[in-house]
């Protein structure tokens, strides 16, 4: 007769199984909890021509339909460059952010690039173009002197 002491394989695997599940639950956890105090925590930004510079906007290509911005962070905190809605004379127009970071996160006295590309000649950003940079309630106002 054979009394073999211990588990089954099965039982050890579903053993195994529910720790590594209790884990990975555990961990998820824990970084969800510090991603909250984190944005808690983050500071309030306040845009405004002091925070958010525009250094140069130029047109690349043949035509004069592919406009873009160089802007540079001036706040002495992160910004979410993501988080920044922009109009153009009233009405949001296709386009593309360049950031360092694949996060859209740019850092204090960091350049980061907007690219309105693809624009048809009714939605061409010229001179007479205003250019307006949202983030909350706070706006930014420009103009591109071309």
């Amino acid at each position: 007769m054979d009394y073999s002491k211990g588990i089954t394989p099965v039982v050890a695997i579903t053993l195994m199984m529910l720790v590594t599940v209790a884990a990975a639950g555990t961990l998820y956890g824990l970084i969800q909890n510090t991603q909250d105090q984190a944005r808690e925590n983050a500071p309030e930004i306040e845009l405004n021509p002091n925070t958010l510079n525009v250094e140069s906007c130029w047109t690349e290509g043949s035509g004069p339909y592919q406009t873009s911005l160089s802007l540079r962070n001036e706040a002495s905190d992160t910004i979410n460059a993501s988080d920044i809605d922009i109009l153009v004379d009233g009405r949001e127009k296709p386009h593309n952010l360049d950031t360092p970071s694949t996060e859209g996160l740019v850092e204090p006295r960091r350049t980061f690039i907007v690219e309105f590309t693809g624009l048809s000649s009714e939605d061409e950003i010229d001179g007479n173009s205003e250019i307006q940079f949202f983030m909350g309630s706070d706006s930014v106002d420009y103009r591109c002197r071309r």
